[in-house]
This record gives C-alpha cells, structure tokens and sequence, in this order.
C-alpha cells in the first residue's frame, strides 16, 4: 500500500485461517470498529505457504493468524517471516483457543507482535491491532497514541 492511502487511514490486514468462517468473523469485528468507510481492507489466507506469499508480496499493515492454522504453522510462518532475505517487518498478532506459555513465548520470541488467547474482548483485540499499525508505521520510534494520549515505547525483539 502507498503512502498517500495511509496517510488518509487506510491500512490492509491480512488475515490467515483454513475456516473461512473464522476469517469472516475477524473481517466482521474489525469492520464494525472503523471510523471510517474504507478503512480497513482485508486479504484472506487459507493456509500457512498463502499468509507468508501474501506477506512478502502484499506488503500489508498487519497480520492476524487465526489458531485453526495450529500453533505448529503460526510458528512456522513467524519463523519464516523473520529469517533471511524474505525477511518482513509487519506486525503479527496470533489468536489462539488454547495455548500453553510456553507456546505463547515461543510466538513472542519468533516475531509475533502479540497473542491472544480467546476468550478476548473485541475492544482489546482492536486495541491491539490498532496499536500494531501504529508502531508499524512510527518504525520502531516512540509514538504518541491518539486513543489513549499517552506515549508508548517498541522494544526491538531480543
């Protein structure tokens, strides 16, 4: 996505899940939370080899990977994201039904930008995916959040 698009709000998500249902949730719940038409547009993935081309090719604001990809693929795609020259500096937030902390650190430590467990509320999900976009777009510098006026810090993963 061009700069001149962003600039007027617009930001692409992709979206990685095998049900389309569960896509079309997430596509639902982060439409309702626009503030304005357009804001958000969506590509969909149905399998882990489709969420990293849509990455490296699409360039998108944020990714989301649903947890009927399994655990096993999320790291996999985080993995792949964060190594070599295909390497890929866009936000990942994983959702996930169940998860041990020893799976949720392991999706930290490989990139993820955070991970969620559902049960979650829509407003922290959208909390969450808005601030991913920020810190995206800051590039790492301290940020001011709009939402809340207080300034926020991004580490660099260890």
């Amino acid at each position: 996505m061009d700069e001149l698009a962003r600039s007027l709000g617009h930001y692409t998500i992709a979206i990685g899940a095998c049900d389309p249902q569960a896509i079309a949730r997430i596509k639902l719940v982060v439409s309702r939370s626009s503030r304005h038409s357009g804001e958000f547009s969506f590509l969909s993935a149905f399998s882990a080899p489709q969420v990293v081309t849509l990455a490296t090719m699409s360039a998108p604001d944020c990714i989301i990977l649903d947890s009927d990809l399994g655990v096993e693929n999320a790291l996999d795609i985080l993995k792949a994201l964060q190594d070599g020259a295909g390497k890929v500096s866009v936000p990942i937030i994983v959702l996930s039904t169940q998860v041990s902390a020893r799976e949720r650190a392991d999706a930290l430590k490989y990139g993820a930008f955070d991970h969620l467990v559902e049960p979650f509320s829509e407003t922290k999900f959208i909390e969450r995916l808005r601030s991913a976009i920020r810190q995206k777009l800051a590039g790492g510098r301290k940020i001011e959040n709009p939402d809340l006026g207080q300034e926020r810090l991004r580490f660099s993963p260890l």
